[in-house]
């Protein structure tokens, strides 16, 4: 069994020759009792993890660093482009305002220098949203799971993958698994028909309004004896879910549908009605739950408890034909699922 490290901030070790995956994960694990400590500690240790694994891929890489005042945790040079790093590993998601605050230090350098926030517990929900608004993307966001994907395949080719989602997609957060659901979306060179099945692909805001999809679009293919085939792809938060889908849309091959869904309850009218207008292309849907996907199932997502599982067997036993009648936005996704026509929002308000 791993144990616990009793010095997390890795100074009395010598990391040349030690197994950096196995080293984090037994940085991962919390001593008992917790000294006051031990948790700023181990952010030290992440600073020098971080710096092994650059300067191990062959990166020209450079320890923490203090200039006019701002410290800087360490840099280094791809492909011929200076990044600077910033290390978190906290008991709770970053901030917008840290991430922010690290923009600003990565705005006062030479314009093409590039910032990486790794926090390993992940962001605050919508922190893309945050990042890019009325600025130039200049932060790539890395969590725990992109840096172990980065240990495991080199560090390099984890930057590399986070510059090409960003340059090309404006997508500077993901998860492996998001990256590579929307890479499988190639279109094949030469395709001379649609595919036998409906396909779509349904982008949502976040994993428990995926699984409601799944489940959903399977109930729906027997319900209608249409053959559906649905791919599914979980954002983390509304911003998100708009980026993934920009990234979708450029992939998709003939005969596939695109599909975003989010909630309504907090989005006002003007964000509304641009959500819609910017993605109303190629026949694709913006489908908005008024005034959550919950909700249209009759379950608060504010409960305590089982409110996944209510929320799921709601999902199974629900009257679909019934629910299409009382909730236009619902229609809208059947429809979308269906590959029918799906009348405009303004068309469906009159």
């Amino acid at each position: 069994m791993t144990q616990s490290m009793t010095d997390p901030s890795l100074k009395a070790l010598a990391l040349d020759n030690l197994d950096l995956q196995q080293l984090f994960d037994r940085m991962k694990i919390l001593p008992s009792p917790l000294p006051s400590t031990w948790t700023q500690s181990r952010g030290y240790g992440l600073e020098r993890l971080l710096h092994e694994a650059f300067r191990r891929t062959g990166l020209d890489v450079r320890a923490p660093f203090s200039t006019k005042g701002e410290q800087m945790d360490g840099a280094f040079v791809l492909d011929h482009r200076h990044f600077i790093y910033e290390a978190k590993w906290r008991s709770k998601d970053t901030t917008r305002a840290d991430v922010v605050a690290f923009q600003a230090k990565i705005n006062r350098r030479l314009v093409g220098t590039l910032g990486v926030f790794c926090s390993v517990n992940g962001f605050v929900d919508d922190i893309t949203e945050y990042v890019a608004r009325g600025n130039q993307l200049n932060t790539l966001l890395v969590d725990g799971e992109n840096l172990e994907y980065g240990l495991a395949h080199g560090m390099d080719v984890m930057i590399r993958n986070k510059v090409v989602a960003a340059a090309q997609d404006g997508l500077i957060y993901y998860k492996e698994a998001q990256l590579e659901a929307v890479s499988a979306l190639k279109v094949p060179p030469l395709q001379s028909q649609a595919p036998a099945a409906k396909s779509t692909v349904v982008v949502t805001e976040g994993p428990q309004d995926a699984s409601v999809i799944e489940l959903l679009a399977k109930r729906v293919s027997r319900l209608y004896s249409t053959p559906l085939d649905v791919s599914v792809i979980a954002a983390y938060g509304f911003a998100q879910a708009f980026d993934l889908g920009e990234a979708v849309m450029t992939r998709l091959a003939l005969g596939k549908r695109l599909v975003v869904v989010v909630d309504g309850d907090e989005l006002g009218a003007e964000e509304l009605r641009a959500s819609r207008t910017t993605a109303l292309v190629r026949g694709d849907q913006v489908v908005v739950a008024e005034p959550t996907l919950e909700a249209w199932f009759g379950v608060d997502r504010k409960m305590r408890g089982n409110a996944q599982a209510l929320l799921m067997s709601a999902v199974e036993t629900v009257d679909i034909s019934r629910l299409r009648l009382a909730h236009p936005e619902f229609d809208r996704l059947v429809r979308a699922l269906l590959h029918e026509e799906v009348p405009s929002p303004v068309d469906a308000a009159v």
